[in-house]
């Protein structure tokens, strides 16, 4: 599985002295401060994989003459994997070479000034992919303190990363193979079947307490609809709600009246767009549309302009 790694750090860099700082995504925005010592900065790789696609972006140029040379380290010595920002650059990145790494391995990323470049702040990404199909690491480092005990979580102090198809893999591939393909002009592709029954899976920042009283009637309708094109009247349906994280499934009986009723929407909705598509017409903004979906819409601007001139 390939996952990218992204850092960056609010702190300056040293335009005159050699700094280290975490590979991995390291704070809630602000990234670790550079430090002069690598052990404050290494993190520990957990399995075999490669490295590759160093990407880095300054916040300015370094200026004339001047550079700063980004190094992926591995067990203290510069890697193949490099890339120099110079003269009048604000980035560049290194897609050429691939750096193999083992599990127990410490990396970090190393900059060197040359000629006292002007100071910037730096953001920057690498590529990171198993050897193994389907696993993915989380990395993190901390400053030691000598004279206490700390504790932290694994990646340092906060990991961002997507969960719904990835975890959806994890969770539901070793018991079930996903199901896609075209039922009366509908394309689909269900999450999971397991022996004969439907799996529905789904993510979300919205609380349990939330759904419990107002299920979204998108998640309703799509349910309802793999199970019309199984037919069937039961379902499992498995949501990871995130904050607080807590994993629910539900089991799902409903009726044919139900499902009938449901699938004639759909139908319809099927029967609108076709007919716009092959007409051309513009459907009329807010018409055929749920609330919730013009709620993040890249384009509802567009659709207000329309309105607008409609006098609605």
């Amino acid at each position: 599985m390939k996952q990218v790694f992204v850092n960056g750090s609010i702190n300056d860099l040293n335009a005159s002295s050699v700094e280290y700082n975490g590979v991995s995504f390291s704070g809630l925005g602000t990234g670790l401060t550079w430090s002069g010592t690598e052990s404050f900065r290494y993190a520990v790789v957990p399995t075999d994989g490669t490295f590759r696609n160093l990407i880095v972006e300054l916040s300015g140029t370094p200026g004339a003459g001047n550079s700063y040379a980004f190094v992926l380290m591995v067990n203290g010595s510069p890697s193949t994997l490099t890339t120099t920002i110079s003269d009048s650059e604000t980035s560049d990145s290194d897609q050429a070479n691939d750096v193999a790494v083992s599990a127990g391995d410490i990396v970090s990323i190393r900059v060197t000034p040359t000629s006292t470049p002007t100071v910037q702040t730096a953001k920057w990404s690498f590529e990171f992919e198993g050897d193994t199909a389907n696993e993915s690491i989380i990395m993190g480092n901390f400053s030691p303190q000598t004279n206490a005990i700390r504790y932290g979580n694994p990646s340092g102090k906060t990991q961002m990363f997507a969960i719904g198809v990835a975890l959806e893999d994890v969770m539901l591939r070793p018991i079930g193979d996903s199901k896609t393909g075209t039922f009366e002009g509908i394309q689909f592709e269900m999450d999971a079947v397991v022996d004969g029954e439907l799996v529905e899976f789904k993510s979300t920042r919205m609380g349990v307490k939330r759904m419990t009283n107002d299920f979204p009637i998108g998640y309703y309708r799509q349910l309802l609809g793999y199970m019309k094109m199984q037919g069937v009247l039961r379902a499992k349906f498995t949501v990871m709600f995130i904050i607080p994280a807590e994993l629910i499934t539900w089991e799902v009986e409903v009726t044919q009246e139900e499902l009938d009723r449901n699938w004639e929407w759909v139908v319809g909705r099927r029967d609108l767009r076709n007919r716009f598509v092959e007409t051309g017409e513009i459907p009329q903004p807010f018409t055929f549309n749920e609330d919730y979906e013009c709620k993040d819409c890249p384009f509802k601007m567009l659709c207000d302009i329309e309105a607008a001139k409609d006098g609605n």
